[in-house]
């Protein structure tokens, strides 16, 4: 395996996609909006819920979420946000990576198919072995 080679067509297939507003635009947002604005979106709304106005059957659910690790001295304001935060966003925040990823790759066939460079890609002498 030609490791030169493969840091070109990378080095390439980067600098095309930094220099794409419709393909930068998108995961940039993405990672803004699941790493900062719903997180935020998620704590300030969830401070000001009045748990009172809440059904009974959420307290009744807190209370069997024994087998989580919870906060022991929280209030259940306060567990509601930290069961939002870990066991919602986490997962999230891991997919962030696979969603960026995918995004860039349906670029490199979608944007090669676009300029009419795919035949180029596709007859560059890379292998996996």
């Amino acid at each position: 395996m030609n490791t030169h080679r493969i840091k070109a067509l990378v080095k390439k297939e980067l600098l095309e996609m930094m220099y794409d507003k419709s393909t930068l635009y998108p995961m940039l947002f993405i990672a803004v909006f699941f790493s900062v604005i719903l997180p935020n979106i998620l704590i300030i709304f969830s401070t000001k819920v009045d748990l009172v106005n809440l059904p009974s059957e959420f307290e009744k659910s807190i209370h069997q979420l024994n087998t989580l690790d919870l906060p022991v001295h929280a209030s259940p304001e306060h567990i509601l946000i930290y069961i939002v935060l870990m066991y919602f966003l986490m997962p999230l925040f891991l997919l962030m990576p696979v969603i960026i990823s995918n995004a860039s790759a349906s670029y490199s066939f979608v944007g090669e198919k676009e300029h009419k460079t795919l035949e180029g890609l596709l007859y560059t002498p890379l292998s996996d072995k």
